[in-house]
């Protein structure tokens, strides 16, 4: 007779007994049971599979293990057990793992100061409620001395910190997030008008919105003069002789009322003045 459903392994059986599986003495026939008398091979309607406990000298094994459902092995979901994927269910589930996303009063105080940029400790000797500077400086050029521009931002940084300001600069055109924070601009770097389109735009919106800009020197040079007088009020053509070397220049105030210009009549400087300027038309 067949097996439907057997309750152990076939490989774990011995073959005495997988012969009386198989054919039983009570259900075996007379010419079966003279078969078996005389020594000859019974012919099984099962035949089992080979396995290392079932071959000769084989060592069982000390674990015997139950036999797979028949119905399992058609269908492979069927021999999951549900319960048994709860762990890997719950660590795919974001809501389900609540532990991990639970954080002690500490964790979330520190999670949410760094997220918060006010709950920083105040810088001491800085005023916070200063005016807003943001000094754009670059790399160095010319020689010893001259066109130091990070040293001048170096120096000034601290000078205006030392004097009420909250500064703020780099050695890059400033972005428009950095003017978003900015009252005045103070450019101090060679050829300052070569502007990318991101960088024209930040300018444009800085000014639209009140910002002022301060020019020193060659910052003032670029391709395009003319739009750059509209940003900075006057600028110069890159690569033109337009410009002295260790000259006397003198410099005339022709608005004495101007708070800026209290107490100055008239000076003379040694110095590298630009002359043929293109000034803006509507500074």
């Amino acid at each position: 007779m067949g097996i439907s459903k057997p309750k152990y392994r076939l490989s774990c059986v011995s073959n005495a007994v997988l012969a009386l599986l198989t054919w039983g003495p009570a259900s075996a026939s007379a010419p079966q049971a003279a078969q078996l008398q005389a020594g000859a091979q019974p012919r099984a309607s099962v035949q089992p599979p080979s396995s290392p406990e079932s071959r000769p000298g084989a060592r069982a094994s000390p674990h015997p293990q139950a036999s797979p459902d028949p119905q399992a092995l058609l269908d492979p979901q069927a021999s999951l057990d549900p319960r048994s994927s709860l762990v890997a269910q719950a660590s795919l589930d974001p809501q389900s793992s609540l532990v991990a996303q639970a954080q002690s009063p500490a964790a979330a105080h520190a999670a949410s100061a760094v997220s918060d940029p006010a709950a920083a400790p105040k810088i001491p000797g800085q005023n916070p409620n200063g005016l807003q500077v943001y000094l754009r400086a670059g790399l160095k050029t010319h020689g010893p001395g001259l066109h130091d521009y990070p040293q001048f931002l170096a120096d000034w940084s601290k000078f205006l910190t030392e004097h009420g300001a909250v500064v703020n600069g780099s050695l890059h055109a400033p972005l428009a997030e950095e003017l978003s924070k900015t009252a005045v601009l103070v450019i101090y770097k060679g050829d300052s008008g070569y502007l990318s389109d991101e960088d024209q735009k930040a300018l444009e919106a800085f000014i639209k919105r009140g910002g002022g800009i301060v020019s020193i020197h060659d910052a003032l040079c670029g391709p395009d003069p003319t739009y750059f007088a509209t940003l900075v009020g006057g600028a110069k053509k890159h690569g033109e002789v337009n410009y002295t070397l260790e000259a006397n220049v003198p410099y005339t105030v022709v608005d004495s009322a101007s708070p800026l210009m209290k107490d100055i009549a008239g000076i003379t400087l040694s110095d590298e003045a630009f002359f043929n300027m293109t000034w803006a038309s509507n500074p």
